[in-house]
């Protein structure tokens, strides 16, 4: 029987994908940003539903609803000279000034001043994509988390960071 899986290929792992952001509003090294991600989750997608009784049977029908967060959250390691860290947060101040209070505006004449398109595909060991594709358009950081020091270890810092987006594309024929 293990001769049949063998023979079903390898399977895809967690540590092979890639997180594509373009240049983002306040970017100070955008290139090194894709590298340093760690993790990343893709929202899981579904349908409401409803149900019809009938006598002694039901049945479950999907609703005009469809259930998504519209949200995910990364992880990555933080550059010995924050330019990835203070990149990120230029972005986040450029939307909500932490600072001063201010808010810019998601858009300008129908073109959006704070949102890109971010990208996730499944790769190989060599980088090489194997299928798994998500574009999320619309996409803006809306959270960047805590930074935490400590004298006891000598491991990278590590931020998590949240970004809202409008739409999840991921249906590629």
């Amino acid at each position: 029987m293990i001769d049949v899986i063998a023979k079903l290929g390898d399977d895809a792992l967690k540590n092979l994908f890639d997180m594509i952001l373009p240049p983002f509003p306040g970017a100070i090294d955008p290139v090194s940003t894709n590298f340093r991600i760690q993790n990343f989750s893709i929202p899981a997608t579904g349908v409401e539903t409803y149900e019809i009784h009938w006598k002694t049977q039901k049945m479950t029908k999907p609703s005009g609803k469809i259930v998504m967060e519209n949200n995910f959250n990364f992880e990555f390691r933080v550059d010995k000279y924050w330019a990835i860290y203070n990149g990120l947060k230029n972005w986040k101040n450029i939307i909500a000034d932490t600072r001063l209070g201010t808010m810019s505006p998601d858009s300008l004449k129908g073109a959006s001043l704070i949102r890109v398109p971010v990208t996730v595909i499944s790769t190989d060991a060599n980088g090489l994509p194997t299928g798994g594709k998500w574009v999320f358009e619309g996409a803006f950081i809306s959270q960047l988390g805590e930074v935490a020091f400590d004298y006891t270890t000598g491991d990278p810092i590590t931020v998590s960071a949240t970004m809202n987006f409008m739409v999840m594309q991921d249906t590629f024929l």
